[in-house]
């Protein structure tokens, strides 16, 4: 019952492809992806949707939406963001939202997102990529109930910590799966 540290059996890392692609086959990949989402089953037709595969396997999904705002023209939100669980723990999470909102300020657009997932908050505040912009419990909603229905329990992030950034990204105009 004794360790014994051998350097013949140093385990190196293995080489892993991430490509990540755009998809019309929202409603395919989001059924794949749904039951592992930590809030929601739903997903908004109206997203742009990418797929992230590790060495050929389906790992990864993320999804943008237009955010509609009277001051910040032109930006997205991030909608989705799901890793199949054999894949958690490898930043491939961050990895596609940081590639994807690249793409997004490429094509000369803003991307905001907000989440309650403790692992992408620690992530996002420790990226120079992203800005903090809020941090903390939300309102409750509108009174009319028509951005969120505040009448269904767990529909609002009223009831949760969430936290806001803002992707400054990179001057350049490429990115890399590898960053």
């Amino acid at each position: 019952m004794t360790f014994r540290l051998c350097e013949g059996q140093k385990k190196n890392r293995p080489t892993c492809r991430f490509d990540i692609y755009e998809t019309k086959d929202k409603d395919y990949y989001w059924s794949i992806f749904r039951k592992y989402h930590y809030l929601s089953h739903s997903h908004n037709n109206a997203a742009r949707v990418f797929v992230g595969t590790l060495n050929g396997q389906i790992a990864a999904f993320t999804s943008m939406l237009p955010f509609p705002h009277p001051k910040k023209k032109g930006y997205w939100k991030g909608h989705r963001t799901v890793v199949l669980p054999d894949f958690q723990g490898l930043g491939l999470g961050i990895l596609i939202r940081n590639y994807v909102s690249q793409l997004f300020v490429n094509e000369g657009k803003g991307v905001i997102m907000t989440t309650s997932n403790p692992a992408m908050i620690a992530s996002l505040k420790h990226s120079p990529l992203w800005v903090a912009t809020r941090y903390g419990r939300a309102s409750v909603g509108s009174d009319t109930g028509k951005i969120q229905n505040k009448h269904v329990k767990g529909s609002t992030s009223a009831s949760r910590i969430t936290a806001s950034f803002e992707y400054i990204g990179k001057p350049t105009k490429t990115i890399k799966n590898d960053e």
